[in-house]
């Protein structure tokens, strides 16, 4: 059974044959996925019934992949698995050619029926591109966020130029703002027979602490105003729209069990349990502990590390 690794890129693929001798010599092809007919090249490279194995790269940039090698054997290597076998049996530096040495080593230990740890067979994409459909959203979700952070800080801004009063109550000044487009604090007191009693109680207090220039603002400035709230009110939906997805997805299946778990016994809110999908590449039902923590950045502290803490005297035996 012949091997292949295969090293994903942005548009581009290097793909390394195992075969006899050194594998630091193993050929390596490179096959331009923009170019006419890339999937006739790759089949004739990669013929059915070889075994192929990728690092997971992204669902984006597999897809393409995934979906012309119907008829082969493709599993998924993880970085740290490929890292380590460039490092003991290619080279210790990180290039493309390397990278798919490695990954062409690793493809003839599994041709052989010895997968290395942190290798899997591709079975189905679902996980895969729920994983990658979790993480576009969650990007559009963070965007919204900072942009919304972005346009309340400079309506605080707003508010405060207006009337210091107006700002330290800016959190009902802006609710107000948004509903009825009151700036003023003239305009605020016409509309506080329409505000609910806690907020008007506020915004009573913030007008009667305004000075009468407060009352006094340009054409100008109010559109620039308007326009801000304008921006914040579609961030806002936004952010709640890519929430409700975020809700929605993270219970479709294969991985609806786990979030039930996590919801039922740890509490997670469903943005979080899409962040912890997105982090496992909706695997975190397979993967045991260590591998758990490592996909969420969580590694135990280095031996020196532990070894100093615990000889670090505290702040009590210093004074001592």
């Amino acid at each position: 059974m012949q091997a292949f690794g295969i090293d994903v890129g942005k548009g581009t693929i290097h793909i390394s044959q195992a075969g006899a001798g050194d594998p630091r010599s193993w050929p390596v092809q490179v096959l331009d996925l923009t170019a006419p007919n890339w999937w006739h090249d790759l089949a004739s490279i990669i013929p059915p019934g070889s075994t192929v194995v990728l690092e997971p790269t992204g669902g984006n940039y597999t897809a393409p992949l995934l979906a012309n090698l119907h008829g082969r054997a493709v599993w998924h290597a993880r970085h740290t698995a490929s890292g380590a076998v460039r490092h003991m049996h290619i080279a210790s530096a990180k290039t493309d050619q390397l990278d798919a040495r490695a990954l062409a080593l690793i493809a003839s230990w599994t041709a052989d029926g010895r997968p290395p740890r942190g290798v899997k067979l591709v079975t189905d994409t679902t996980r895969s591109e729920l994983a990658t459909t979790l993480r576009l959203v969650i990007y559009h979700r963070q965007r919204a966020v900072k942009e919304a952070t972005r346009l309340l800080n400079q309506l605080d801004q707003v508010a405060y130029a207006i009337a210091p009063s107006l700002a330290k109550a800016k959190e009902s000044w802006l609710r107000v703002a948004l509903t009825h487009r009151t700036l003023t604090p003239s305009e605020i007191a016409e509309a506080l027979p329409e505000i609910h009693a806690a907020t008007r109680r506020t915004l009573q207090k913030a007008i009667d602490n305004a000075p009468p220039s407060a009352n006094i603002l340009r054409h100008s400035q109010r559109i620039a105003i308007h326009t801000l709230l304008d921006a914040l009110e579609a961030m806002q939906k936004t952010e709640a729209e890519a929430t409700a997805t975020l809700a929605y997805l993270v219970v479709q299946q294969p991985i609806t069990a786990i979030t039930e778990a996590w919801q039922a016994q740890l509490g997670v809110t469903p943005t979080q349990a899409a962040h912890l999908h997105a982090a496992t590449h909706c695997q975190a039902d397979q993967l045991n502990r260590g591998a758990f923590k490592s996909l969420l950045g969580v590694a135990p502290p280095h031996p020196c590390q532990r070894q100093l803490t615990e000889q670090r005297p505290s702040s009590r035996d210093a004074e001592r």
